[in-house]
């Protein structure tokens, strides 16, 4: 195993359609985009030639923590992918992949959705449904100006109006469904891997996995113990 978080990220393939590739930046579907940095860099999880999972971590040579910034799914519009077919959850697929390239650093790994993200994604949720709340009320009282309003002019520009509250409501609907999902997945990231705190817990189920087919993988008792050692985990039978 090398040293090398990222070359062994891109070297693990989970199975014959799956890999691991470094992209320069990403562009999400709000628009935004986001670079690769020298120690952050954005890896994506392909299947065939279908990006379906995206991880952002943080690994400065000088820090004693590996901090997985965040995971996310990759919206699927015509590219006959469906996330139903994989063996296992997308982000458990990125997860296993990355401990098992990261773990022998002997870095403390955490995720940082857990304290920011959820809070940050609470927050934002609640103004979103609050304007989606306003907005509802506000075509309804458009609704009932269009039923009664004679002038033709006037007329036309409330439903004009009345369109634009729609297509907002529209969008602000989507943001919060998204909003929800990623609230639902950093939630079964923590539950299966990490502390409540977000770092990562070895004796969850799936981490005491992780070590194990590394510890056969390796066959270096050195480096098991090593990790053994930084994590503090009760004795595996």
């Amino acid at each position: 195993m090398r040293n090398n978080i990222l070359e062994n990220l891109v070297r693990i393939k989970p199975n014959k359609d799956l890999y691991f590739k470094k992209e320069a930046f990403w562009v999400f579907p709000d628009g935004l985009k986001f670079k690769s940095g020298l120690y952050s860099p954005i890896v994506i999880l392909y299947h065939q030639q279908t990006p379906i999972g995206i991880i952002n971590y943080t690994n400065k040579p000088t820090s004693k923590n590996i901090s997985i910034n965040f995971i996310q799914g990759i919206k699927q519009e015509g590219t006959g992918f469906n996330y139903g077919n994989l063996s296992k959850p997308f982000y458990e697929i990125i997860l296993d992949s990355f401990i098992a390239s990261s773990i022998h650093t002997g870095k403390a790994i955490s995720y940082e959705p857990v304290n920011f993200q959820r809070r940050f994604n609470k927050e934002i949720i609640s103004i979103k449904k609050d304007q989606f709340i306003k907005n509802l009320q506000t075509i309804k009282e458009l609704e009932v100006k269009i039923k009664t309003e004679k002038n033709k002019d006037l007329l036309k520009n409330l439903i004009s109006k009345s369109i634009e509250y729609k297509k907002v409501n529209l969008d602000l609907g989507k943001t919060i469904e998204n909003i929800n999902n990623l609230i639902v997945i950093n939630g079964k990231i923590r539950d299966r891997y990490f502390t409540k705190k977000g770092k990562l817990n070895p004796n969850k189920e799936r981490v005491k996995k992780i070590i194990l087919q590394l510890k056969v993988k390796n066959k270096k008792p050195s480096t098991f113990r090593k990790i053994t050692k930084i994590f503090k985990i009760r004795k595996i039978k």
